[in-house]
């Protein structure tokens, strides 16, 4: 399974969807969604689901999961991978990380994940998901 941290604006959303579609698809699991920050945000609110895309809600147990019921580690760890919990992958850098499809799954992304080299093997595929219901 993988389960990726949904948040920003539908620009970002587009990105982390497509790097954690193409990193599931890759692995051959399934694909969650975390989307506790809209239920905290007003400003913004999740876009994706008036889009084909093929993954699931991810229930609080399941982010806990890997990220820890304690609020204060969640914060650290979502943002700077504080205590390196085994699975969780908060993006490095802002560009291109030649180790995304080595990670171990289960896992969960944290990060923006703005490059096309992390889907560009399944683009065509993930285009056809971005059509509106």
């Amino acid at each position: 399974m993988v389960i990726v941290r949904v948040r920003g604006g539908l620009g970002n959303q587009l990105f982390q969807y497509a790097a954690a579609r193409a990193l599931a698809w890759h692995k051959g699991v399934s694909l969650k969604l975390d989307l506790y920050t809209y239920s905290k945000n007003q400003n913004r609110k999740f876009e994706l689901d008036q889009m084909n895309i093929d993954a699931t809600i991810a229930s609080r147990k399941e982010v806990h999961q890997f990220t820890g019921s304690n609020p204060i580690v969640r914060y650290l760890n979502k943002r700077e991978n504080y205590l390196r919990c085994l699975n969780v992958l908060s993006q490095p850098h802002y560009h291109f990380f030649e180790d995304f499809f080595s990670v171990n799954v289960p896992v969960y992304l944290s990060g923006y994940w703005n490059s096309e080299k992390y889907f560009i093997q399944y683009r065509s595929e993930i285009i056809d998901q971005f059509t509106l219901r």
